[in-house]
């Protein structure tokens, strides 16, 4: 793994923090993976000039799993340290699963996207939806059996979830925001039994002519699609992510969980949690 690099020069893009919580892993202004300690010493190069992006850290903290830039974009993973770095696939937006032994990923083709899995290590690839339209954004429920993910539907987002196996594709929810690249509109909670999201009030054809106050929602709903809540009721909120005790606690331009949001000043709102 290259040294030198200084944390303090680096654009803090994509940060990945380790589970242990003692190091990060981000993708510098030259689209390189860095790893540093919190306190910013022991900063390295994990890769050299592959154009890399949205560094995860595997569940155990040995690995890194990211994106390189391509047609298609490639799915590498590499260890902490740096060495047995591994192309082990191709697609966007890949996802570690609960346990680290499988990826979770979007492939992209010309007129439809899919979400697949594979091994961590490349092996037994496969495709978990039809190919009718397009998706984005896997999330692993906590236990490893379903993904959730968006789909685009005409003038809607949904928000859709299937078995590991391809099996029970199901629909919780509709006007999903639609937010870019990066950005993480749905949360499970901890014990997978519901999932917290950013909605619209309007589909995406009617939002020019609905007006600059229509706002964006936190809403939370069952994992099978039952008791859609609305969490908070003006501004826009976006990015809802559960705490991992299911305790409340603020997170990036959205909710800590399901009981707490934040308000257009930059305030608190607090919900109680289901």
């Amino acid at each position: 793994m290259g040294r030198g690099a200084n944390a303090d020069s680096e654009s803090n893009e994509g940060v990945s923090v380790a589970p242990d919580g003692s190091r990060i892993a981000f993708a510098s202004r030259a689209n390189d993976i860095i790893v540093a300690d919190l306190d910013q010493s022991n900063v390295a190069k994990l890769t050299d000039r592959l154009y890399a992006f949205q560094p995860l850290w595997s569940p155990d903290g040995s690995r890194i799993l990211f994106g390189t830039a391509g047609r298609p974009q490639g799915i590498q993973v590499a260890n902490a340290d740096g060495t047995g770095i591994l192309e082990v696939g191709s697609g966007m937006d890949p996802r570690w699963s609960p346990d680290g032994s499988q990826i979770a990923f979007v492939a992209v083709e010309r007129d439809h996207s899919d979400i697949g899995v594979m091994s961590a290590n490349g092996t037994d690839p496969r495709v978990l939806t039809d190919g009718s339209t397009f998706v984005l954004r896997p999330s692993w429920a906590p236990d490893g059996s379903r993904i959730a993910f968006e789909t685009l539907s005409n003038d809607r987002v949904l928000l859709q979830v299937v078995n590991v196996d391809g099996s029970n594709r199901t629909t919780l929810a509709d006007l999903l925001v639609f937010l870019m690249v990066g950005m993480r509109p749905v949360s499970w909670s901890p014990d997978g039994s519901r999932l917290v999201f950013a909605r619209m009030p309007v589909p995406l054809t009617e939002l020019a002519s609905a007006g600059p106050e229509v706002g964006v929602d936190i809403y939370s709903v069952d994992a099978d699609g039952s008791n859609l809540t609305r969490l908070t009721a003006e501004g826009t909120n976006v990015e809802p992510t559960w705490s991992p005790t299911r305790r409340c606690g603020t997170a990036l331009r959205g909710a800590g969980c399901a009981g707490i949001a934040a308000s257009p000043s930059g305030g608190l709102v607090e919900r109680e949690p289901r």
